[in-house]
């Protein structure tokens, strides 16, 4: 939970990568994806998990994908949506 929050998320995107091929390991991502531009409602109520003033990158389900697939890791399964309304990307080697 902190893709988000980061200027250059590439950056710890080819680390984690390259840790789980290295390892044989898996990791989980959660953002919270940008569905529409309802989420940018400033009539809403924001608190420290869906301020969307703090974030600075945001992603899509496919563009998720697609950073982590360009350094050798691949969706492995996709889970709904959180209690909090986030949804996350189990990617894997």
């Amino acid at each position: 939970m902190v893709f988000e929050h980061l200027d250059e998320p590439k950056i710890l995107a080819k680390e984690i990568a390259l840790y789980c091929l290295a390892h044989e390991a898996k990791a989980y991502i959660s953002v919270p994806f940008l569905k529409d531009l309802s989420q940018f409602d400033l009539n809403e109520k924001h608190d420290i998990f869906n301020d969307v003033g703090g974030h600075v990158t945001y992603f899509s389900y496919q563009g998720l994908t697609s950073l982590f697939n360009s350094y050798g890791l691949q969706k492995i399964n996709t889970f709904a949506d959180s209690k909090m309304g986030w949804s996350g990307i189990l990617f894997g080697s």
